[in-house]
């Protein structure tokens, strides 16, 4: 009987205090995929601002409730056009247009986020988990990402009769843009 008399005061004092939903709005997202080759590096870009997507922290995310990013194949921009279609016929854009990228989960860990995301690209999914955003400069969550052409049935592209080649990975960069007021 005793504890109770030393929890009533409390009740009293923070009556029907519930701990707030932590929440993040995205405004918008680039991607930047980066490809090694025996010539250089090749960089091809995405971006988009929407009206603003409500992120949920700290708990997992109902399928209804996710961040889904569809990303146009076509609209990556890689610097030049022949480049841009030896782009979207690697990620096969004729079968599949849209790369998708969905937040499955997001958990604030001190001043970075581990999320668990679903990729598509080609056709093929696959769930990363332990993706580590950071914090950057101008409202921004970033990670980066390695993959794979073999994890996605992809074949690296390969010019002048093989004397251009590229590597097996892809670096991406993914940067949300956040809300100024839901910054975390």
């Amino acid at each position: 009987m005793l504890p109770l008399y030393f929890l009533m005061p409390l009740f009293i004092l923070f009556p029907g205090r519930v701990a707030k939903e932590a929440y993040l709005v995205v405004r918008g997202e680039r991607i930047t995929v980066q490809a090694s080759t025996s010539l250089g590096d090749i960089n091809c870009s995405y971006s988009e601002n929407r009206p603003g997507d409500t992120l949920y922290l700290n708990r997992p995310i109902g399928p209804r409730e996710r961040l889904v990013l569809n990303l146009p194949v076509k609209e990556f921009a890689c610097g030049n056009m022949l480049l841009n279609r030896d782009f979207q016929r690697t990620l096969k854009s004729g079968d599949h247009p849209l790369v998708q990228v969905e937040v499955l989960e997001l958990v604030q860990n001190g001043p970075h986020f581990l999320g668990k995301l679903r990729l598509q690209v080609a056709g093929k999914n696959q769930v990363l988990r332990g993706v580590d955003f950071r914090r950057q400069a101008g409202q921004k969550l970033s990670t980066k990402l390695c993959l794979s052409f073999p994890d996605y049935e992809l074949s690296t592209p390969q010019k002048l009769g093989g004397l251009v080649k590229v590597e097996e990975e892809l670096q991406v960069t993914v940067e949300l843009l956040l809300a100024p007021q839901t910054f975390l």
